[in-house]
């Protein structure tokens, strides 16, 4: 288990990238394995951008899937399981894939 590496504040949320469980104050938050690959980086890299590219290797390493809407369907998933305070933010990119990013307030 871990908590925010990256994180200015004190951070009450504990993640455990084992089980995939997010424990923060007033409940849990549990990922499937695609979700949980998906925020393992975006948590472990808190506050730092995360390529598009990059996200998509940790989700689904080589495999040919469709994979700029399988990430935005993934993203969504995950961010309708955040805590409030957490959220993925989208940082558009000039070549059209962009970058996303952890913020913990």
């Amino acid at each position: 288990m871990l908590t925010c590496p990256t994180c200015s504040r004190a951070s009450n949320e504990i993640w455990d990238a084992e089980t995939r469980l997010l424990l923060f104050d007033g409940g849990v938050a549990h990922f499937s394995p695609n979700e949980g690959a998906l925020f393992d980086l975006l948590y472990t890299n808190a506050g730092k951008l995360c390529r598009h590219d990059r996200l998509e290797r940790r989700v689904w390493g080589l495999l040919d899937v469709d994979a700029e809407n399988g990430l935005k369907g993934l993203i969504k998933k995950v961010r309708d399981k955040l805590p409030k305070g957490m959220t993925i933010v989208n940082v558009p990119g000039y070549d059209g894939t962009g970058s996303y990013w952890l913020k913990i307030d």
